[in-house]
């Protein structure tokens, strides 16, 4: 049973950690675990101040490796970014952008945690061990995400490694509800993958859809709906992947031409976009072109349509679907690169997501 909240901070991570209050000058607390007073150089992450030695944030800790003002950059998160600030004090904290306080105490917990430390210890066995839960689950996702951005090519092969334990069941995932600024962290971690991390990536958005699919029989609508629709109509700055968002236009296409979704939430060109999937998808057939409602069964698990048992209820009075042959000349025809010459130029996109996504179960 979904839980009614978030439970991200409910584990050995204390996210919500409010540190040791403002400092003398400055309007920002300091974090209570990582303010080191030996450290060199102070650092704003997320409204919080850390203090750390920054030659340990460095991709690889060998003698001569150590690049002061490439490690910056790699921190900014930009190649060719600069700073005024110089993390001298307090009042001079380098701002860090992009990285929450959360995402960035994961981090300093790989890099300084010592063997016998409560979390520490957790942070090594909670993945193999099967002590799966939103909290662990994003631990290992922070650490893989900032792993990457500082060059820690070990680090982030390490997070990667524990994180494939999590896709071998996606019950964990449904204890609690996740909010949406998690669900957006997670699809836009692996948008363009690195050739070596193709299973995570493939792992992270059958687990996305696992909980955007979640649905309950004492639930009217499914808890994730209005998320999707977001996602759908904002997906050109939301950054969301391809295969998540073909996910979630196929989901929108189930709920049918009739639904209230449709109606009250689309604009007149996002149903547009719809009604010609559904056109272009459905076959009637020829003999008796209204009777019998119903979704291929083979189809709609390729195109993620049976995403929602309420969205399935829904299509009735679409008229007969016969969409396996349909479907399979179109799956054809995209593989061998044709589809976008036969497909209305706004419907391709979005469909081909579909294809790129079927065979991955959700």
């Amino acid at each position: 049973m979904i839980g009614p909240t978030s439970a991200l901070a409910d584990e050995r991570v204390d996210t919500n950690n409010p540190g040791t209050g403002p400092s003398l000058g400055s309007a920002h607390p300091r974090d209570s675990t990582y303010y080191f007073e030996d450290g060199n150089t102070v650092l704003l992450v997320g409204g919080v101040l850390f203090k750390v030695q920054l030659s340990l944030l460095a991709p690889d800790l060998k003698p001569g490796n150590y690049n002061h003002d490439r490690c910056i950059r790699r921190l900014l998160g930009d190649t060719n970014a600069s700073t005024t600030e110089r993390g001298t004090s307090d009042n001079d904290a380098m701002l860090v952008p992009g990285v929450s306080a959360r995402q960035f105490r994961h981090l300093l917990l790989a890099l300084f945690g010592r063997p016998g430390d409560l979390e520490y210890t957790a942070l090594l066995t909670d993945a193999h061990y099967s002590r799966h839960s939103q909290a662990s689950f994003m631990r290992y996702l922070d650490i893989s995400i900032l792993a990457e951005r500082l060059g820690m090519d070990i680090l982030e092969t390490w997070a990667h490694s524990q994180l494939k334990y999590f896709f071998k069941s996606t019950s964990w995932a449904l204890e609690h509800m996740w909010e949406e600024g998690l669900l957006l962290q997670i699809t836009r971690a692996f948008k363009t993958p690195a050739v070596k991390h193709t299973d995570t990536v493939d792992g992270i958005q059958i687990l996305l859809c696992s909980i955007l699919n979640y649905s309950s029989s004492r639930e009217p609508t499914p808890p994730y709906l209005e998320i999707c629709i977001t996602w759908y109509k904002e997906t050109a700055f939301s950054g969301i992947s391809g295969t998540v968002f073909g996910w979630i236009f196929a989901f929108i296409l189930s709920l049918g031409h009739r639904s209230s979704i449709w109606a009250d939430k689309l604009s007149r060109d996002e149903r547009l976009v719809l009604y010609s999937a559904q056109a272009e998808l459905t076959e009637y057939n020829k003999g008796t072109p209204f009777q019998n409602p119903g979704l291929s069964e083979s189809v709609a698990q390729n195109a993620f349509l049976t995403a929602n048992p309420h969205g399935t209820r829904a299509m009735e009075g679409w008229g007969h679907w016969t969409l396996q042959q349909p479907w399979k000349i179109f799956v054809k025809s995209y593989a061998s690169g044709t589809t976008d010459k036969c497909l209305p130029k706004r419907l391709a996109p979005p469909l081909g997501h579909v294809v790129r996504g079927a065979g991955k179960r959700c």
